[in-house]
């Protein structure tokens, strides 16, 4: 008598599951890398977001020849063109990050000058530092810095 050993080809449960542990182990770091990513991204761009909007108030003080003192709340940023005079409300920014500004108000005069002269920085910082963690603001100057401890230096 003739027997026939018949095996099917396939892969047995432990296999199928060795795999799925696998992949999930390496989907797992793919997200969180990705959200190490985001978080620094978002720190970036709200930087850069702040920079240009105190560029942008000091050439409208500059060019309209009237103060304006720029609000900062949590993520808010508000401006108010003329505060000593008929104070109207001005450009809103609105980040998706916290900033903790070194005084507020600031406040720009007709000439294009920032008073007081201070920092802004993201808080909290995420774990993987940005390349910009600060704004710093001089007399005449807005500029993308990096927290050093207390301080904030201008790159």
């Amino acid at each position: 008598m003739d027997r026939k050993i018949s095996r099917q080809a396939g892969f047995t449960f432990v296999e199928v599951m060795l795999v799925v542990a696998i992949v999930g182990i390496v989907a797992a770091g793919i997200i969180r890398s990705n959200n190490h990513a985001r978080a620094v991204a978002s720190v970036n761009d709200d930087l850069h977001s702040l920079s240009l909007y105190f560029k942008k108030m000091r050439l409208d003080a500059f060019t309209q020849k009237t103060d304006i003192q720029i609000n900062i709340a949590g993520n808010s940023i508000t401006s108010v063109i003329d505060p000593g005079g008929a104070a109207t409300a001005g450009r809103q920014l609105v980040l998706r990050n916290t900033v903790v500004p070194s005084a507020t108000p600031f406040n720009i005069t007709p000439r294009g000058n920032i008073n007081p002269q201070g920092n802004i920085q993201i808080n909290p910082l995420p774990v993987e530092r940005p390349k910009y963690s600060c704004i710093v603001m001089s007399n005449i100057r807005v500029r993308l810095g990096t927290i050093n401890g207390a301080n904030c230096d201008a790159i």
